[in-house]
């Protein structure tokens, strides 16, 4: 699907929120309403902020395993 179809502008622009390390991942902190509540306050900035559409990401799940991790 392209863009245009999805947004009614022809430049969206799209903000990203950065997850903090998920459950299983190494630095993960132990609080999912701390990843939660984190997730909550960068979607409301964004929102506040114009943007036309949001991305989720899990980049600070890094380092990432080449291996399979246990459920």
């Amino acid at each position: 699907m392209k863009l245009d179809q999805i947004f009614k502008t022809p430049n969206p622009i799209i903000g990203v929120v950065h997850l903090l390390p998920l459950p299983t991942s190494p630095r993960w902190g132990g609080s999912l309403k701390t990843v939660l509540d984190r997730a909550e306050q960068e979607v409301t900035a964004l929102a506040s902020g114009g943007v036309d559409g949001i991305i989720v990401e899990n980049f600070f799940d890094a380092p990432f395993s080449k291996n399979c991790v246990d459920p």
